[in-house]
């Protein structure tokens, strides 16, 4: 008995020493994972700072002495409620302010300064669950501020012909992580609070924040001795400090909502430069109907006071979509109206999708930007149908220009970044990288669409408004409301689509066999397949037309490297096109006849089936086809995205000609 245990247990050493000599052979290379440093061992990653206060409120006076010298003083009130235990000190951001005080109900309180971080200590701990307000006087000089310094400074200029340039002009810009640089806050996007601004400023200046004005009787401003006024915004339903605004100028002001509007009984006003009256109006006139169709979308109402729109000079980031008081880069108003609606309907639906329901961290920064950019969709959609013509076309044309712009995304596990991911060294990092939170969020939700149907899909999203409104949100909290109205389990999907990077890369290869009618189709999945990356699942839809105008649509499911289908047929496909819905977020390379690319370049039963036929037939080498593609150019009867492929395939394939 002993000799057999001693035996058997040296064969359970032996057997455990080669399993860990396997198991270890087999472990990632740290050198090649940047999640970790690989000197250290340290994770790398990004996590959210702790909440050790809720903050309820903030009140910001400020008074700004003369708009030519680029310095204000503030008196900043915030109200916030110990979390968790008792809390002997309060951590804020504040990177820009400088300090002068700190009081509590009457008491001065002790306080570090360094770098971003403020630290507030109380003479005794602020029991949990309790309300404090405290108190901080500061200045801020901004005349070194740059357009990523949270406040943004521009000088008048008197002697400029433009006359909007003669005074002096600021905006703010929060988003991500920047308003911290001119009052001090909690600055991430996990807590929210009502805000409230009041500026004392030179008479002839307008100032615009967020939610209503109740300074004037929400008119305009109230004097504030001789020469001076103050405005007083109220932001009374909270959210989070990024999205805090404050814009300060000369103006001229527009209303482009009303009782005869889309959305009558919400004020909504445009502001821009002097002069730009006409233009704003035309610039912005489609915005209530935009309120109305995402009400209807959402289903859920306008959630703030008002909608103002401004143009804000030097405003150098596109847009911005403050808490009802959208900023815009300043010269908008003079370009073509029509070509500005896209950005108009992103930051209007952010006032939902991003305001109302606000990502907890920017790992999930996706449900804000991947809204907005489908909120772009939606509206093209929309107003085709407003215009009589087809919505389906509009809508699949925005979402084909989203895959066009994810073409070159070839990401892996674990070298690059998911769309879904904490890993990053500036916040700013997550809005720029391969799995682009704007056109990868667009695709992910309308394969979610596509895959659920239109009725199931708004369904879930509308629980998912209802649900977390004026809460923050993560990506499981979207899936959840979508299993709970589809009966679906979801959690594959968002695992491979959101929380891995890149996308499949696939090859078609398309056969007909005369002599036992069938059709066979060889898929294959091209990027990389290893531990971390495994083959993507998915269905994928196949479109079958026959020469007597009959079609049908099959699908394939495919979860590995290869699939190979084969369909027996009554006759032989005159065309057979992959994907033309874009069911799936990617664009395969398919090896099928001549005359099949032809006709679907004619005949596609999509946009973005047709778009695909140009860009096939571009890539010939073969001159002959250049008057195809100039007959597709200069075809009026054909969707302009259509036709814009054309004329980028012509410029292409001249560019390609020169020796």
């Amino acid at each position: 008995m002993i000799l057999r245990h001693r035996a058997s247990h040296l064969v359970s050493v032996l057997i455990a020493l080669v399993v860990w000599i396997g198991f270890a052979g087999a472990q990632p290379d740290l050198r090649s994972d940047p999640r970790i440093d690989p000197r250290t061992g340290q994770d790398l990653r990004v996590w959210a700072p702790a909440r050790h206060f809720d903050y309820q409120h903030m009140k910001l006076e400020i008074t700004i002495p003369d708009m030519i010298v680029p310095k204000f003083h503030a008196i900043q009130t915030l109200r916030a409620r110990a979390v968790g235990k008792d809390r002997a000190e309060m951590r804020l951001d504040a990177q820009g302010p400088v300090i002068n005080a700190i009081s509590s109900g009457g008491r001065s309180l002790a306080f570090t300064h360094e770098r971003r971080e403020l630290l507030i200590y109380f003479p005794a701990p602020v029991r949990a669950g309790t309300e404090i307000e405290i108190t901080i006087d500061y200045d801020l000089d901004y005349s070194r501020s740059t357009p990523f310094t949270g406040l943004f400074w521009s000088a008048g200029r008197p002697g400029d012909p433009e006359i909007n340039n003669h005074w002096p002009q600021m905006h703010t810009q929060g988003q991500p992580e920047s308003n911290n640089r001119w009052f001090p806050c909690h600055d991430y996007p996990n807590d929210r609070l009502s805000t409230e601004i009041l500026v004392d400023v030179e008479d002839g200046y307008q100032v615009l924040s967020n939610g209503r004005l109740i300074s004037g009787k929400g008119q305009g401003p109230d004097r504030a001795g001789p020469g001076r006024v103050r405005w007083h915004w109220l932001q009374e339903s909270p959210h989070v400090a990024y999205l805090v605004t404050l814009v300060v100028g000369k103006f001229a002001i527009v209303e482009i909502g009303g009782p005869d509007s889309a959305r009558p009984g919400l004020p909504m006003r445009a502001w821009g430069p002097l002069g730009k009256e006409r233009e704003l109006r035309e610039l912005f006139k489609y915005t209530p109907e935009m309120v109305a169709a995402f009400e209807r979308y959402l289903g859920r109402e306008y959630p703030w006071d008002k909608y103002d729109q401004v143009a804000a000079r030097n405003y150098v980031g596109g847009a911005m979509e403050n808490t009802s008081a959208s900023t815009f880069f300043g010269t908008i108003a003079s370009v073509p109206p029509e070509t500005q609606q896209g950005i108009i309907a992103h930051e209007l639906i952010h006032q939902w999708m991003g305001n109302l329901l606000t990502c907890r961290g920017w790992a999930h920064i996706w449900l804000n930007e991947g809204w907005a950019s489908m909120g772009q969709a939606l509206w093209d959609e929309e107003y085709a149908r407003l215009q009589g013509r087809d919505p389906r076309e509009a809508y699949l044309a925005a979402i084909s220009q989203f895959l066009g712009q994810q073409r070159s995304n070839r990401g892996t596990a674990p070298r690059q970044p998911a769309l879904v991911s904490n890993l990053y060294r500036n916040p700013l990092d997550v809005f720029m990288k391969q799995d682009n939170p704007y056109p990868k969020g667009a695709l992910v939700l309308h394969m979610l669409r596509e895959m659920l149907g239109e009725e199931v899909f708004f369904e879930g999203v509308r629980l998912f408004v209802r649900r977390h409104q004026f809460q923050e949100v993560e990506t499981s909290d979207f899936r959840r409301c979508l299993e709970e109205v589809s009966g679906r389990s979801l959690e594959r999907f968002f695992e491979q689509w959101c929380m891995r990077p890149g996308l499949p890369q696939l090859t078609v290869e398309i056969d007909w066999v005369a002599d036992d009618m069938s059709l066979v189709i060889v898929l294959r999945q091209t990027q990389t397949i290893n531990a971390y990356n495994p083959a993507y699942a998915f269905e994928l839809p196949i479109h079958i037309e026959y020469a007597d105008g009959r079609s049908e649509v099959r699908s394939i499911f495919m979860d590995t490297r290869e699939s190979v289908t084969r369909w027996g047929l009554s006759a032989p496909p005159k065309d057979v096109i992959v994907n033309p819905d874009l069911t799936v977020a990617c664009r395969p390379r398919i090896n099928k006849s001549l005359s099949m690319w032809r006709h679907q370049l004619e005949h596609g039963p999509t946009i973005p089936a047709r778009i695909e036929a140009v860009e096939y037939l571009a890539s010939l080498r073969d001159a002959r086809l250049d008057d195809l593609l100039e007959l597709t150019l200069n075809d009026d009867s054909l969707h302009p995205a259509v036709r814009s492929a054309a004329a980028d395939a012509l410029a292409d394939r001249a560019i390609a000609w020169i020796p």
